[in-house]
């Protein structure tokens, strides 16, 4: 079964919460705060894009996309991140494929106009 991709709304937050520590639980890359981070780039309004991975009703995955600074000064750029999908979802439903290239490569999103 394929996810649907949609936009975050707000009855999303919670699951989103709880997919992306879940994703991140015992990643040893991570200090474990993408939850966080996406809590707080919501309340400041820099959550550009948020996209969530829906199968039946359950929301399984999601993507961020805010704006980053970069070192040189450059503006117009956006980072992609944290991503995140339920760890037995990653198993069954994408084929141990993340999400991010399921949804880019399989779904052909077409992103919106950042600037």
């Amino acid at each position: 079964m394929n996810p649907k991709i949609r936009n975050e709304v707000s009855a999303d937050v919670h699951a989103i919460d709880a997919i992306t520590t879940a994703a991140f639980l015992t990643a040893r890359h991570t200090a474990h705060t993408e939850q966080f981070i996406v809590k707080a780039l919501r309340k400041t309004g820099k959550l550009t894009i948020s996209l969530v991975a829906e199968l039946g009703a359950d929301v399984v995955g999601h993507v961020a996309i805010s704006p980053v600074t970069i070192s040189d000064a450059s503006l117009g750029w956006y980072g992609l991140g944290p991503i995140s999908e339920e760890p037995i979802t990653a198993a069954s439903a994408f084929e141990l494929s993340p999400v991010s290239s399921y949804w880019v490569f399989r779904q052909n999103i077409s992103m919106p106009s950042l600037s």
